[in-house]
């Protein structure tokens, strides 16, 4: 009996210690994170997929960052950037946010992708420390932390854009849908149905692909079993929109195409399609429409000659934005500093943050014609 109670004695003195450390560490970190701001050095740790099918958005969201730090540094601001690659698999991003935060101690933290970002928002909870997520577009991403924000559209703008300009007036009587088997697809694929009930729109068929899928040959075979007016895609990365379409292009599919996501906006993904690109239609942001972010667009032009796409737009506007919460952070607390913005005037034109921390810009339902993006009217 003493002997069982020294053990438990000893358990509970174990527990003790760990739970004093684990809170002494966060307290550490955040107290270096602070002293960091507060020599105004910004220490921004990014997850991006540099490698792997979705890399495009990494490699852009990145040369985005880097334009937005080379800008500051003429504004005697000192941003330090951090970067990892995720290859846009979960795992790898944990790894990278660990990283980040135990030997680079960054103060915030940027990520792409959705099924990267969703499972370090309890990281960035249990560590205090902001998080940016771009390219989420999943139900409620940010609703429960004060810690995590989200600039990019969500499952609304993605399922209900094309029934605001296309789908609810041009008499579409039937849908099918395909879409990519994840937290993200399923999402906005729920929507899209709640919203063709609304509509009095049947949706007559469902398919679902594993993400990075590259055969959809059945899925497409069954869908159209059914003739649908239009077949909606939910797709993640370029591979998965380009090879669906072209697909459905050389199996002579009659139904119109809409993609339901903004990959067929990126002028490279519709050079790869060709001319199985005309006649779709797509999701596009007012910077890729030139509506906005003109001056972003010709600093990106003069340092890597090139045209901008709207991934590095996001990762111009994801830094500027820290670096104006670093500017008012009272003791160096971003956290609080990113709470009393309201608004942002963006690449994309003057965007507002809501209650749950999500930074929304506009869409518009586009259609290709000629491999050019003709907003539909």
């Amino acid at each position: 009996m003493q002997k069982s109670k020294k053990v438990t004695i000893a358990i509970i003195v174990a527990i003790i210690t760990i739970v004093i450390i684990a809170t002494v560490v966060v307290s550490a970190q955040k107290k270096q994170a602070t002293s960091n701001i507060q020599k105004n050095v910004i220490k921004i740790g990014a997850i991006l997929p540099m490698t792997g099918p979705s890399a495009i958005w990494g490699e852009s969201i990145k040369q985005g960052m880097d334009l937005a730090q080379e800008d500051l540094s003429h504004d005697k601001i000192d941003i330090q950037l951090f970067y990892e690659d995720s290859q846009g698999k979960a795992d790898q991003g944990i790894t990278a946010y660990n990283k980040l935060n135990e030997i680079d101690n960054v103060d915030v933290f940027i990520s792409a992708l959705t099924n990267v970002s969703m499972p370090l928002i309890p990281l960035a909870n249990k560590n205090q420390k902001t998080l940016i997520m771009t390219a989420v577009g999943v139900k409620n991403a940010t609703q429960e932390s004060r810690y995590v924000y989200r600039f990019f559209a969500d499952d609304k703008v993605h399922a209900l854009t094309h029934f605001k300009y296309k789908l609810n007036n041009f008499n579409y009587k039937s849908l099918g849908l395909l879409y990519v088997n994840s937290e993200y697809g399923q999402s906005v694929s729920q929507l899209i149905k709640d919203k063709a009930i609304e509509s009095g729109i049947k949706i007559i068929a469902e398919e679902s692909f594993m993400q990075n899928s590259t055969d959809y040959k059945t899925q497409l075979t069954k869908i159209t079993a059914n003739t649908p007016d239009a077949i909606i895609i939910i797709a993640t990365s370029p591979v998965e929109i380009i090879n669906s379409i072209k697909q459905a292009r050389e199996m002579n599919i009659k139904s119109d195409i809409f993609e339901a996501s903004f990959l067929l906006s990126m002028e490279s993904t519709r050079t790869q399609l060709g001319n199985s690109a005309n006649g779709a239609y797509t999701l596009a942001f007012p910077f890729t429409l030139g509506k906005a972010g003109s001056d972003f667009n010709h600093k990106f032009l003069n340092k890597y000659n090139k045209e901008a796409i709207f991934p590095a737009a996001y990762g111009y506007d994801m830094v500027k934005i820290i670096s104006e919460a670093a500017k008012s952070a009272a003791n160096g607390n971003i956290t609080e500093a990113m709470q009393n913005i309201s608004s942002y005037d963006s690449t994309n034109g003057t965007v507002t943050i809501d209650s749950n921390h999500n930074i929304i810009p506009k869409a518009f339902s586009v259609k290709i014609v000629d491999g050019q993006l003709v907003p539909v009217e």
